[in-house]
C-alpha cells in the first residue's frame, strides 16, 4: 500500500517538472521515475503479478505499481534497510545510525 502512494506522489511530482520544463531532475529517463524501497514482498508483486494465498487480499487499486512498471513509467529496486535515508526521517536511530544518517544527508564535514 505504501509503494503504491509513494508511486502515485512520484509519477505526480515527475509530471510537475515535466509541465514547468524542468524534466531533466527526474533521472536520466525523464518518462520513468525511479522508487527504492526494501519491502521485498511489495517488490515481487511488482515484477511477478502471480496471484498468490497471501496475495489476493489486496485491492486492485495498490496494482497500479505494477501497470506502471510494465508501461516502462516506474522502475522499482531493491535497498537494504541499512541504506535507506528516510529511515532517519522515521524512526529512532542510535548513535551509529545517526551518524551514518547524517552522512547519507550530506551533514558530516
Amino acid at each position: 500500500m505504501a509503494l503504491s502512494a509513494c508511486a502515485k506522489q512520484g509519477q505526480w511530482i515527475a509530471q510537475v517538472f515535466r509541465d514547468l520544463g524542468y524534466a531533466k531532475f527526474i533521472g536520466k529517463n525523464p518518462s520513468c521515475v525511479q522508487m527504492l524501497g526494501d519491502n521485498q514482498g511489495a517488490l515481487a508483486l511488482v515484477q511477478n503479478p502471480h496471484l498468490h494465498e497471501r496475495s489476493k487480499h489486496i485491492d486492485i487499486c495498490y496494482h497500479f505499481t505494477r501497470d506502471l512498471a510494465e508501461k516502462g513509467r516506474l522502475d522499482v529496486s531493491f535497498i537494504p534497510t541499512i541504506e535507506m535515508a528516510a529511515d532517519g526521517m522515521t524512526k529512532p536511530l542510535g548513535r551509529v545510525a545517526f551518524e551514518r544518517f547524517k552522512s547519507m544527508l550530506g551533514l558530516v564535514a
